[in-house]
């Protein structure tokens, strides 16, 4: 259960609640239809969901890189 938790409150974002609050219930719903759809595959679905956001945010306060 903590790490859906954790696949939502990243999609929502960690900055404000409600943001995670739909991306909570986003990972929510997935997982209802892909268990409803695909039995076996629901957890894959929704760890699946996370590679994408990673890959496309970027942090607003990373350093500058190269020194």
């Amino acid at each position: 259960m903590s790490l859906k938790g954790f696949v939502g409150a990243i999609i929502g974002g960690l900055v404000e609640l409600s943001a995670r609050r739909g991306g909570a219930l986003l990972v929510g719903l997935l997982e209802s239809f892909s268990s409803f759809w695909a039995s076996a595959f629901k957890e894959v679905i929704v760890f699946t969901l996370i590679i994408p956001v990673l890959l496309v945010a970027q942090p607003d306060d990373a350093p500058p890189r190269g020194g």
